[in-house]
């Protein structure tokens, strides 16, 4: 990729000076000014999964627990619950493609879910819910971490990213996890563009409390496709995506709903930034301007904004004044879609004139070295003299990045191909 000149990017100086003033003056722009490529169209060009984890839909409400799950075809559907070592509920549906069964949440915080079509028996499947203290927000600082995997957008990549994962011996053929307490980073951007994005956030939900009970960790970062789904933002929604939500008769956002969805409260538990020793993780890059943060108040206050009122309507045009304060609306669409927010920033990997600001950040930051994705590039790669590792690829989820920590502090850098060929960066 050809690198920006510092004409093309007069835009990221201006930005990140002064550090406060900038962030409360930029103007309202599309966010179709920030995405390069076109949204997916056209007919799909195989045939697509909408069985099991592929178009499961679950809800927590009150009280009760909504399950919804589609046949591999036209089928009476089954669904058990299990809590406690107990069958707890046991129902059948009538004959369709889509299914549909609430059942009464008691106080338990785990259930196992067995569900599928009572005539196939290619369609049986097991998921595990964990409900309420299971899911409190990580912690976003580490230290002393051996191994540190990181892939970049994955955007419903599924095959891809297993394969990835399992030729890293972090999972085995079942998809359980075995990398005992290695760190895995998924650099956000899970949504949009690829057929199985449902699919991969059940497997990483499940995934998550797997490398936990083992001394391991898997990382979540926001990226700007999980704040753009959160909004109903869906210009790069897969086709067969939109049609999990069709069958299920709701919208697409409700299915990651942060209120009611269980994978919407699960990702929005998640951080925006976080650091794993001398580390630096977000999505698109921290600038100064997100430097007066500390990283802790950083997430705080993106769990606290995603929860307001305002979020769901951060796009709307107009705004409804009688119910929004103008500048309330203007500083929470300025910190979630601004261009030199966390989530939507390309200048480290476009551009190489931004030295001084991002020595700034890791001084700030007590880290050497940043690693970001959301910019595209063929193959992953350092920037900035080492001090900028780009993980977000052309074709997504087809390397990881691995940081081994060594003597004085210091990390190896490899990369890992899809076949499990590694190679020093």
């Amino acid at each position: 990729m050809t690198r920006k000149s510092s004409t093309t990017f007069v835009f990221a100086i201006i930005a990140v000076f002064p550090l406060v003033a900038a962030l409360h003056s930029f103007p309202r722009l599309s966010t179709r000014l920030f995405i390069g490529s076109s949204p997916a169209t056209g007919a799909p060009s195989r045939e697509f999964n909408f069985h099991g984890e592929y178009g499961l839909y679950i809800k927590q409400l009150e009280n009760e627990i909504e399950v919804n799950w589609i046949t591999r075809k036209e089928d009476s559907g089954y669904l058990q619950i299990f809590g406690g070592g107990s069958l707890l509920y046991d129902h059948t549906t009538t004959k369709s493609r889509a299914h549909s069964v609430r059942f009464n949440r008691n106080r338990l915080n785990q259930y196992v879910l067995k569900y599928g079509g009572i005539e196939n028996p290619e369609d049986r499947h097991t998921t595990t819910l964990y409900l309420n203290d299971k899911l409190k927000r990580s912690p976003a600082t580490f230290n002393h971490v051996d191994s540190i995997f990181v892939v970049g957008d994955v955007h419903g990549k599924f095959d891809e990213l297993t394969q990835l994962l399992m030729n890293a011996n972090l999972i085995n053929s079942s998809l359980r996890w075995v990398g005992r307490r290695a760190h895995l980073v998924l650099l956000g951007d899970l949504f949009d563009r690829g057929p199985d994005v449902t699919r991969v956030l059940w497997f990483l939900y499940d995934l998550d409390v797997q490398a936990r009970q083992q001394g391991g960790f898997v990382h979540i970062v926001l990226g700007n496709h999980e704040i753009m789904t959160f909004v109903n933002d869906l210009r790069f929604l897969s086709e067969k995506e939109r049609l999990v939500a069709s069958w299920h008769r709701t919208a697409y956002a409700k299915m990651f709903d942060i209120h009611e969805s269980v994978l919407g409260q699960w990702l929005a538990s998640k951080p925006g930034i976080i650091k794993i020793n001398d580390i630096l993780f977000a999505h698109g890059g921290v600038v100064p301007n997100y430097a007066y943060y500390s990283i802790q108040a950083f997430n705080d206050s993106l769990f606290s904004y995603m929860h307001e009122p305002v979020f769901a309507h951060l796009l709307d045009d107009p705004i409804d004044t009688t119910r929004f304060s103008p500048a309330l609306w203007k500083n929470r669409l300025d910190f979630f879609f601004s261009p030199i927010s966390p989530f939507w920033f390309r200048g480290y990997v476009e551009s190489d004139t931004l030295e001084k600001y991002l020595d700034a950040v890791l001084k700030r930051f007590d880290a050497q070295l940043h690693v970001v994705a959301h910019t595209p590039v063929e193959t992953i790669k350092k920037f900035y003299n080492g001090k900028v590792i780009a993980t977000d690829l052309q074709n997504a989820a087809t390397e990881m990045l691995l940081l081994v920590r060594h003597e004085k502090k210091r990390h190896k850098r490899f990369k890992n191909d899809l076949y499990g060929k590694i190679s020093e960066l």
